[in-house]
């Protein structure tokens, strides 16, 4: 089990590193990109993005899924190809099919949409990103899928250093605005795109291409097309509904304190890259439930003390990072901070429905997450703006893991010790909401108490596992207290 555990801990770290020096560098643009954009320059792109992140689920159709499950039922190399050959084919065409609807509605989009009907060129360069962004997508799984984790890293990191170089030509020195941040992620897909053809040419030939694979495949995928969809209600349709009740200010302060969040997604991130091919690797291993069951411990420890750790200190990364017209931003950028991890538990929770190849739980706890989410949305958002869109998203989303834990845990018990982890959660929430009442005006007081928190919740956190003896802690934590 011990090696297990390191083996998940070790790929885990390796794309945590590659994720952190990417989002260091982004975090690095963000003082640049608030002194040259406004909060509605934001919100312009919020919703440009909000709309695209639809258009590419639409375009993907749940293949990348699909083909991470197929891809282990098989030790053919053939078959393996096929798998990709089969995704690749039938993403490209669906993506060029949408990507000429929209150049020839861009106007439609414009005026709808961003209530401007000059800005055809901010949907046009996306939807021809639509087909740039293929091979990308896929080198990443293909590479995850080997568990090469190293390779991984390295072509991420690079494609983000290009992207990142762009930024700065296009934005910085040529000032082209949001439309630069668009073009910068267009050309670098492209160009990363002749790269990963050299290396994946071989697997997305046309003659590996199978009718029938891709009818197996896309029979997989179907439960998890609305589901995608409703994920998107979960996490981008709020964008929408606070420019219609609010405006593109509103919006764009909503952006950033998703952006600040975003620093815990770099480490959840790392965690479900590793996740899934580590979980489906070890499922026919005798100690494997017990391995799984020490993750989600492992995890609620890590993960809230991360969350916290943002969630407490928001306005002060603000106030280093951007101006005083985004520093109300923060209780944003906390909320959402813990509303990045809740996704994680549901990784952990849908292993048993994984491994009887069931995706209506799956389905049902996401269709259920967005109702709640909407009908809270249409509450909050009128009343609170920004502040209630991350509310609405952060109750929504804690019903995903709940039921998905419910069903899955009928397909395939494992022993978890579920008490321990809603306490980890429950303080780390706890110790948040206080923070907030804390008085804004003297900020060296505040990061004194922040910091005490931060040091409460840590001694209550290890206090907690040594009290309810968790067996598999009680088991291992001495061998790693001691290194």
């Amino acid at each position: 089990m011990k090696k297990l555990l390191s083996q998940l801990l070790g790929e885990s770290a390796i794309y945590g590193i590659s994720s952190m020096i990417s989002r260091f560098i982004s975090i690095f643009l963000v003082p640049i990109y608030t002194k040259l954009l406004l909060p509605d320059d934001y919100g312009k792109l919020s919703l440009v993005n909000s709309t695209f992140y639809f258009v590419t689920a639409l375009a993907v159709f749940a293949m990348d899924s699909a083909s991470a499950r197929w891809y282990y039922d098989t030790e053919e190399l053939n078959e393996k190809k096929s798998i990709f050959s089969s995704w690749f084919w039938f993403q490209f065409f669906t993506s060029l099919i949408l990507c000429i609807v929209i150049i020839l509605s861009s106007t439609l989009f414009s005026r709808i949409i961003l209530k401007e009907p000059n800005q055809q060129l901010l949907f046009i360069i996306p939807a021809v990103g639509l087909i740039s962004s293929i091979l990308p997508t896929m080198i990443s799984n293909w590479l995850r899928y080997q568990r090469k984790a190293i390779h991984t890293v390295i072509f991420t990191i690079c494609n983000v250093l290009l992207n990142i170089g762009l930024n700065i030509l296009f934005v910085v020195y040529l000032k082209m605005n949001v439309k630069g941040i668009l073009y910068a992620l267009l050309i670098s897909n492209s160009i990363a795109s002749i790269y990963v053809l050299i290396i994946l040419k071989d697997w997305i030939r046309f003659s590996y291409f199978s009718k029938q694979k891709l009818e197996e495949m896309l029979r997989y995928a179907m439960p998890l097309v609305p589901t995608a969809f409703a994920f998107w209600i979960l996490n981008s349709s709020s964008t929408f509904l606070i420019n219609y009740f609010h405006n593109k200010t509103e919006v764009g302060l909503f952006q950033i304190g998703s952006m600040v969040a975003s620093a815990v997604g770099m480490v959840v991130g790392a965690f479900q890259m590793s996740w899934g091919p580590f979980a489906f690797s070890i499922i026919e291993k005798p100690q494997s439930k017990n391995v799984f069951s020490f993750v989600l411990t492992a995890y609620s420890a890590l993960m809230c003390t991360v969350a916290l750790g943002i969630a407490l200190f928001a306005k002060e990364i603000l106030i280093l990072f951007t101006n005083a017209k985004y520093y109300d931003a923060y209780i944003v950028a906390g909320i959402l901070a813990f509303n990045t991890i809740i996704y994680g538990y549901a990784y952990i929770a849908v292993i048993g429905s994984n491994i009887k190849k069931d995706n209506k739980p799956l389905a049902i706890s996401i269709f259920l997450a967005a109702i709640i989410t909407t009908i809270i949305y249409f509450f909050l958002v009128p009343k609170f703006g920004k502040e209630g869109a991350a509310l609405s998203t952060f109750l929504g989303y804690i019903i995903v893991p709940i039921y998905l834990f419910y069903r899955s845990q009928k397909h395939w018990y494992i022993p978890f010790n579920f008490g321990l982890s809603i306490f980890i959660f429950s303080l780390a929430i706890g110790t948040f909401i206080f923070s907030i009442h804390l008085n804004e005006n003297i900020i060296s007081s505040n990061i004194i108490f922040k910091k005490l928190g931060l040091y409460i919740f840590y001694v209550s956190l290890v206090l907690s596992i040594i009290i309810l003896k968790y067996p598999t802690v009680k088991k291992y934590l001495p061998k790693y207290l001691s290194r």
